[in-house]
């Protein structure tokens, strides 16, 4: 087994692709990095729309770059606050085992970019505001709802 160039721990099970240049979820880090990279839409510069996560499709679709202040924000919330809570560790995998499921069915939607900018404007603007007022844990909860709307109806 030969690991991705690209990939490095970093923490106590924490992957972290170099190539992204964030965390990735243990998920993507069985599934690619541990053979080096194989099919690996990161490494192969391929487009993220199949399996990218909720807010990186509606920051895409507005044509906002992946360094842009909402996903850095919520990239922030996830490491410094959502790891640290009692089953933050659960959660972030459950969404990153259930976002790409919901991705692939908006994006058969004939009105996906609607779907993504209602998303951007009713949730992660509100959830960014909310981060930089520190009302982290309204945050938490609103993104939290999103997901399982969408879950329960996308998946």
């Amino acid at each position: 087994m030969a690991w991705c160039e690209f990939h490095e721990q970093r923490g106590w099970a924490n992957d972290y692709c170099l190539k992204k240049d964030d965390y990735i979820g243990s998920d993507i880090s069985k599934e690619y990095c541990r053979y080096g990279g194989k099919g690996c839409p990161i490494k192969e510069n391929r487009s993220s729309s199949g399996g990218c996560y909720l807010t990186t499709a509606c920051v895409e679709c507005r044509g906002l770059a992946d360094d842009c202040v909402e996903l850095s924000t919520l990239r922030e919330f996830r490491d410094n606050y959502m790891r640290k809570l009692p089953l933050g560790d659960d959660e972030i995998q459950e969404y990153y085992n259930t976002a790409p499921q919901i991705i692939a069915q908006i994006n058969k939607e004939d009105n996906s970019e609607e779907v993504y900018d209602n998303l951007y404007m009713n949730v992660i603007k509100p959830c960014v505001m909310l981060i930089n007022e520190g009302k982290n844990e309204e945050a938490h909860q609103k993104y939290k709802e999103m997901v399982t709307s969408l879950k329960e109806q996308y998946c």
